[in-house]
């Protein structure tokens, strides 16, 4: 028999009961890694040590296709993921990678990441959370889903 075989973090689907191996949102680490020099970089010189970007651009940058957003609301379209999806799967990778970021919205309704560096005291909402690590409400803790295809921990930037 003669079958393609799959890793577990480049499968998407998570369905009954979710994602029981592989990195946990390792697409999305994956497909920021070549973005961070640049974002810190651009941290780093903004006035006020924070950027903000619309999300559907930096989707567009790193190879995800985003639903439109019309007054607000995501269009739903075959394909292309939800902007909220996005925002947690970018908002766990990022914080991983050293980048705190948070959500906001320009005049029309889009929606804009408002990202700076990850401080001591920041933490992921308890959903984006390693249930499996000790300790999984400390800021910096990881284990359990967040190995294989993750950043490294020589690539991080603290």
């Amino acid at each position: 028999m003669k079958l393609q075989l799959f890793e577990a973090e480049d499968v998407v689907s998570r369905k009954h009961g979710g994602k029981k191996s592989g990195a946990r949102y390792g697409n999305y680490s994956r497909a920021i890694k070549p973005h961070l020099d640049w974002l810190f970089e651009q941290i780093d010189a903004a006035k006020d040590h924070t950027i903000r970007v619309k999300l559907a651009d930096f989707a567009d940058a790193t190879g995800f296709k985003m639903q439109k957003v019309v007054e607000g609301k995501a269009v739903d379209e075959p394909g292309k993921l939800n902007p909220t999806s996005l925002g947690w799967g970018f908002k766990y990778s990022l914080f991983h990678a050293g980048i705190m970021y948070n959500m906001g919205k320009v005049e029309d309704g889009q929606p804009v990441m408002i990202m700076r560096r990850k401080v001591d005291s920041d933490v992921l909402p308890v959903s984006l959370q390693d249930k499996k690590a000790a300790g999984a409400g400390e800021a910096g803790t990881e284990g359990g889903e967040t190995g294989a295809g993750e950043i490294g921990d020589e690539d991080k930037q603290e």
